[in-house]
């Protein structure tokens, strides 16, 4: 059924909760998962000024790199095939169609909101976005704490 999820994390609990559905899914079906974290080239050159862009990309690569290696071992831990995955570039550009064309993925996991609340009321959500532009297949999970609370 499927062969390779892609699984954005961004460090909020709801890109937690996709991965946990990622897991089982994966288990269910064989696929790989491909943990993606994307350092946003749009920002991360207005986080400071007289600094090298370069070393703030790398800085905020190596965070990344960091947070997607802990994910990466609870899903070996669970024996699933897993790639650690750090890209740079628009977040919603890269998940909805850079990354799924480069690593042939067939489904997206992704939570429904992020760690990012200006830029969901100024832009509209990340997820939004890969819903409606996505070149694979977009499951979205919902957070189970935020159903019952009649989030939304």
């Amino acid at each position: 059924m499927y062969k390779r999820l892609l699984v954005p994390l961004d460090g909020s609990h709801n890109a937690y909760v996709a991965m946990a559905q990622a897991q089982a899914l994966a288990k269910l079906t064989g696929a790989e998962v491909i943990l993606l974290n994307v350092v946003d080239s749009d920002h991360y050159g207005t986080y400071a000024r007289d600094v090298n862009y370069y070393d703030v990309y790398r800085q905020l690569a190596d965070v990344s790199a960091d947070m997607l290696k802990k994910a990466a071992n609870q899903l070996h831990t669970a024996g699933v095939a897993t790639q650690v995955v750090v890209m740079e570039g628009n977040p919603k550009f890269v998940i909805a169609e850079e990354a799924p064309k480069k690593y042939n993925c067939d489904l997206t996991v992704i939570g429904k909101s992020g760690v990012n609340a200006m830029e969901r009321l100024l832009t509209g959500s990340t997820t939004a976005y890969v819903v409606r532009h996505s070149l694979c297949n977009v499951l979205v999970v919902n957070d189970d704490a935020d159903v019952a609370a009649g989030g939304y």
